[in-house]
């Protein structure tokens, strides 16, 4: 069997694979907790500076596949897109098996390139949930990515088993406020790390966010004016989409 290092190696490839935006980066992924239709489209368009979206039908792949995100999901890959299926963990609580079966379903139905595992703890005492949970999913064969969303600091033991980690997934004000990265993520590459701001009002705040993210060595960053409790609902309106569009593919910070 891989080791956790290893098989995060594995999963980096998915990503890897993916085309390249412009020099100045991150790139963009979007949890695109939307339904099918003209946003899922603009993330196609807007390939390569989206890599990443996240399908999310029903807090989980729901009771059975809905045909227009199964296409959806198809015309995405397509674009070059890694999809990750959104899988709820309960902070290490809920059953292993339940979130492998979820992650098999998104798998069978939406042919999902990885998971998104949510309300992912950040305590070391439950590595061994996680490395049983991405194990498991990497055991389906193919590349397949696994994210955790501690949505805040994390603790580095999870590197070893996640591709990418969100260290932040909170408003506009605290990015620029309250955010602090460990000594140790400065180790590691930026395409491993995640950053999710939203209740972001304008343009300029939003490119201030991008700039930031650059700074702080986050790869991947999705900035929206959207707030709770559904910030990941819809994707932004015009100007501010392309405009976000843009920002990541300025080159420097």
């Amino acid at each position: 069997m891989l080791q956790p290092v290893l098989l995060a190696l594995v999963g980096l490839t998915a990503l890897a694979s993916c085309s390249k935006p412009g020099p100045g980066g991150p790139r963009i992924a979007v949890p695109a907790y939307f339904q099918a239709g003209p946003p899922w489209r603009a993330l196609n368009e807007a390939a390569p500076a989206v890599g990443i979206a996240i399908v999310n039908p029903s807090n989980g792949t729901g009771a059975t596949p809905e045909p227009g995100l199964v296409q959806a999901v198809g015309e995405a890959r397509a674009s070059g897109l890694v999809v990750l299926g959104y899988v709820a963990t309960g902070y290490g609580r809920r059953p292993v098996a339940d979130v492998v079966a979820e992650i098999d379903r998104y798998r069978q139905w939406y042919d999902v390139g990885g998971v998104f595992l949510d309300e992912a703890s950040s305590s070391c005492t439950d590595l061994a949930y996680y490395s049983t949970v991405s194990d498991q999913a990497r055991a389906g064969g193919g590349p397949f990515t696994i994210v955790l969303n501690p949505g805040n600091q994390t603790a580095e033991c999870f590197m070893g088993v996640a591709d990418v980690i969100v260290t932040f997934e909170d408003d506009h004000d605290a990015y620029l406020r309250r955010y602090r990265a460990p000594d140790w993520a400065a180790d590691y590459p930026a395409p491993r790390f995640w950053h999710l701001i939203y209740g972001t009002p304008t343009v300029p705040q939003m490119q201030r966010a991008v700039q930031l993210a650059r700074s702080r060595g986050a790869g991947w960053v999705y900035v929206t004016p959207e707030s709770l409790p559904n910030p990941w609902g819809r994707l932004p309106a015009e100007p501010f989409w392309k405009a976000q569009i843009a920002a990541v593919q300025k080159r420097g910070a």
